[in-house]
């Protein structure tokens, strides 16, 4: 079977979009649930400013 080079290029683009956008939406996951740690942990201290 014989895959010309376009079909091979179409495969590595949507390859690496596929991975670009599984570590953007770890990475966003990961800040928000750092995001969401540090209110809550900031809204715990007593006497602390808000």
């Amino acid at each position: 079977m014989y895959i010309d080079s376009l079909t091979i290029t179409a495969f590595v683009v949507v390859a690496i979009a596929m991975v670009m956008f599984i570590k953007k939406c770890i990475i966003n996951s990961c800040l928000i649930s750092r995001g969401d740690k540090a209110e809550i942990k900031r809204d715990a201290e007593p006497g602390g400013r808000q």
